[in-house]
């Protein structure tokens, strides 16, 4: 990894929650490394939406998904951060929830190109609507908590 590398890393470790961290030689190594990395489309703010979103691969990845959830992922975390929306989201492709077991504030769940809603459930509840991927930003209309 050249990012690591011109920061004068000397190891690399990657979490299980997928955070890859390094060490570096100074504090100016340090800068141009979260910088680079911002570049990258590599999330260095701690307070980023996408860390409130829980997606999985989805279509074309997954072949029980008809949605896109990683990119549906990226545009509710712009949606989720104009609104102000500090909820926990699952975007699931299909039922099975494979990114998340546990129970979010939100869940979408992929449905013949739409999703199902429901809040404060898994992807294998029942889901209490169904809204089309454009009806997305509806979700944080005003007056609703997603």
């Amino acid at each position: 990894m050249t990012l690591a590398a011109d920061a004068g890393a000397i190891d690399l470790r990657l979490s299980p929650w997928r955070t890859l961290y390094f060490g570096v030689r100074d504090e100016a190594a340090a800068r141009a490394a979260v910088a680079s990395a911002r570049a990258l489309g590599l999330i260095v703010d701690p307070n980023d939406s996408l860390l409130r979103i829980d997606a999985c691969p989805g279509a074309p990845d997954c072949e029980s998904s008809s949605v896109e959830t990683r990119r549906d992922a990226h545009r509710l975390a712009m949606l989720v951060a104009a609104h102000g929306y500090t909820g926990r989201v699952h975007v699931s492709g299909c039922p099975k929830g494979c990114a998340r077991s546990d129970a979010s504030d939100l869940v979408l769940v992929g449905d013949a190109g739409g999703y199902g809603v429901a809040h404060n459930a898994t992807a294998r509840d029942p889901m209490e609507r169904r809204i089309s991927r454009q009806a997305l930003a509806d979700l944080f209309a005003e007056g609703r908590r997603g």
